[in-house]
């Protein structure tokens, strides 16, 4: 032991190379879930944007640990994967580079959407409707739209 915790390192870690097949899995799951939370959100309400919270755990664990901690990491590498065919091997920093983005977008998402009440996650068409069709100017406060 050199001063690291142990097992840490094959904890935090990022496999390479990557089977492309269960890279494939996992965006196809990310796709639905986002999918699912912007159509859900769009139509019943905004309180369907819980839904980016496990979607940034996923990508905040598959930046990490890889597959190790994400429940869709898991359920590619296990389960879908091995049914799609053969490993077809990948460089995995590229992948590692892709999930980082996905985490820091969806982060943002978060952050913005129960830090700041903010709705521009479901869409930027909203704000051009808002104001288009409700006479709502979406530039002023809280306080000054009830002073005018």
């Amino acid at each position: 032991m050199t001063g690291r915790l142990y097992g840490t390192d094959r904890l935090f870690g990022f496999p390479n190379p990557v089977n492309e097949l269960a890279a494939r899995a996992v965006a196809a799951g990310v796709l639905s879930l986002a999918l699912l939370s912007l159509l859900l959100s769009s139509t019943l309400g905004l309180g369907w944007l819980w839904l980016t919270v496990p979607q940034a755990y996923g990508f905040l664990a598959r930046v990490l640990t890889g597959p190790t901690l994400s429940p869709l990491g898991q359920l590619a590498t296990r389960l879908v994967a091995p049914r799609l065919g053969r490993p077809r091997p990948v460089p995995g920093p590229p992948k590692r580079f892709a999930q980082a983005l996905g985490a820091t977008i969806s982060l943002a998402a978060v952050v913005a959407h129960f830090g700041f009440e903010a709705d521009w996650v479901a869409g930027e068409d909203r704000t051009a409707d808002a104001e288009g069709e409700h006479r709502f100017e979406c530039g002023r406060n809280h306080d000054q739209r009830e002073q005018a």
